[in-house]
């Protein structure tokens, strides 16, 4: 794959017919999408699904995907967050299944102190993290599942840019609390 054809479809050289030009965007943008949709998911089939889905989708609406109008990073982060938003609709279990995922991870052996240290760190991240309101994890989705500069951010979800870095440092901060009461607790 050659870097500067993958920057050529970010820049607008975009020709919905051309399969080769569909397959870059893909390998470009596929860490970053599947990235943020584990943040919103969490559970692995799930997330391997769902970015299935918004590839799809992308695949199927990409004459309508217009470069002046938006980065196509931007156009299938949007995608992929109203395929996320459909999911949660639809599902109840949210909390279980990202729990489901940390647990079911595979990871090289450490010692069992480390494993049990980890498993303990991860769980306590995972439920401050769903104290946190839908929003708030959404948008730490962005930033650190999928990577995205608050610029970014702020174009995919229709907010001002400092209205991100705002909302995001205060989640942060939220999270920070949340972590250091159960460090608190006997």
């Amino acid at each position: 794959m050659v870097e500067a054809d993958l920057k050529l479809v970010e820049a607008g050289d975009w020709d919905p017919d051309d399969a080769e030009a569909f397959g870059r965007m893909y390998e470009e943008h596929f860490v970053r999408v599947y990235n943020y949709i584990r943040y919103r998911v969490g559970d692995a089939a799930t997330t391997d699904d769902l970015t299935s889905v918004t590839f799809h989708k992308a695949l199927d609406h990409r004459f309508e995907f217009d470069p002046r109008r938006a980065k196509i990073s931007t156009w299938l982060l949007t995608i992929a967050r109203n395929t996320v938003h459909d999911h949660h609709r639809s599902r109840s279990r949210r909390l279980n299944l990202l729990v489901h995922w940390w647990r079911g991870r595979t990871v090289t052996q450490p010692d069992p102190e480390t494993i049990l240290i980890g498993d303990e760190e991860r769980d306590g991240l995972l439920a401050a993290l769903w104290q946190l309101p839908d929003r708030d994890r959404d948008l730490l989705g962005l930033k650190f599942g999928a990577g995205h500069t608050n610029r970014e951010i702020a174009a995919t979800t229709g907010l001002s840019e400092s209205n991100v870095g705002v909302v995001v440092h205060r989640a942060l901060g939220k999270l920070r609390g949340l972590l250091e009461a159960e460090r608190k607790m006997p």
